[in-house]
């Protein structure tokens, strides 16, 4: 007879019928997709295609179209279109694991489980946001020099003919260009103008820059409200501050993630987690990334791929006779368009001379320089 007696208390909300497990997994699920999407959730920016039955994901680049004008009494001619093939290899799977070694203390302390799942997924979403963010300043790399004034780009990888390069712009390693809040924002300008000379709709791009940078931005009036007119940000996008940035009305954020990964690189380990000897070590963090000040991207910027969606389990194990909680996916992601990344690094050996003369005309009006 299931109830409570003097000394033995029973739930009432488990049955008598062995499904505590089963209940148990099922609350469980709800607070770790909950907490997944939380952070600074940076992949939601890109489509994520989640495949079953393989761990491949690609793509295929289209070159342009060439025209001509036909000349009465002759065939037009034939011309080739180039293709290239871009493909992920999802080949890591990532885990979360906590043990407790009450099952009631567990099934009946909501905080409890509550903390658990936030402690994984937080994980499990700063890798995934840093893992973005790296693979961004990647394409960014293969980038190549904008010059406003001459309006020339020298260098930079297009996938086919007819797409455009990334757009890399370089500030001076001694940070003195990274630090001067005239020089940064005329350098993060040049890196947006790069990209838009190549036909990259500016609607749909996007700033993410690390903390720091965001506030140097911020103090002197670079970043605005959504309405414009001020200097403020526009919220927080949970870790994350968030505004416009002033001339051009494109969302920038100030990253935790990014500056995380400048200042602690894999959590402190030799490798990225998702990196192994088969992908080439492709998510470790380079010095020139620990240096990034800024990163311009749009939605085709990466190639993402999901094999296994988040999912999680509770268990006992009898040989430690301790309840364990899981988390775990498979995912990855690698650089698709490189005309819809650019990139702000102090990795120059001298200072950019474009920045210091759109930075002279900038702050004209309030800052002199020799």
């Amino acid at each position: 007879m299931s109830g409570s007696s003097d000394n033995v208390l029973v739930n009432p909300a488990v049955p008598n019928n062995n499904e505590v497990d089963t209940l148990l997994i099922e609350k469980f699920t709800g607070v770790v997709h909950e907490q997944y999407l939380k952070g600074e959730n940076l992949l939601s920016g890109f489509t994520v295609q989640e495949v079953v039955g393989t761990n491949m994901v690609s793509n295929k680049s289209i070159g342009e179209t060439e025209l001509q004008t036909l000349t009465p009494g002759q065939d037009p001619d034939a011309t080739g279109t180039e293709f290239n093939k871009n493909a992920l290899i999802v080949d890591t799977i990532v885990l979360g694991r906590n043990t407790v070694h009450s099952l009631h203390d567990l099934q009946n302390d909501f905080e409890l489980l509550s903390k658990l799942a936030k402690n994984q997924m937080g994980k499990l979403k700063t890798l995934e946001d840093q893992m973005v963010i790296q693979q961004l300043l990647a394409g960014g790399a293969t980038g190549g020099a904008y010059d406003p004034y001459a309006n020339t780009i020298t260098g930079g990888v297009s996938r086919v003919s007819g797409h455009g390069v990334a757009i890399n712009v370089e500030l001076i390693d001694t940070l003195a260009q990274a630090n001067d809040p005239y020089k940064l924002v005329s350098a993060i300008e040049i890196a947006i103008m790069g990209l838009v000379i190549q036909r990259v709709p500016i609607a749909g791009l996007k700033c993410i820059v690390p903390v720091s940078e965001f506030g140097l931005l911020v103090d002197y009036g670079f970043i605005a409200q959504t309405e414009g007119g001020s200097n403020e940000s526009e919220g927080t996008n949970f870790s994350g501050l968030t505004g416009k940035l002033k001339g051009y009305n494109l969302p920038i954020m100030g990253s935790t993630e990014f500056t995380q990964m400048k200042l602690n690189p894999h959590d402190g380990a030799t490798n990225h987690l998702l990196s192994n000897d088969n992908n080439g070590n492709r998510y470790d963090v380079t010095s020139d990334m620990e240096v990034a000040n800024a990163i311009i991207y749009g939605s085709d910027a990466l190639l993402a791929g999901r094999t296994i969606n988040l999912q999680s389990d509770i268990f006992f194990d009898k040989k430690t006779k301790g309840n364990f909680i899981d988390s775990w996916f498979a995912e990855g992601c690698i650089p698709d368009r490189y005309d819809n990344i650019a990139i702000v690094g102090s990795t120059g050996a001298a200072a950019n001379t474009a920045v210091d003369t759109k930075a002279k005309g900038k702050a004209k009006a309030t800052k002199t320089y020799a």
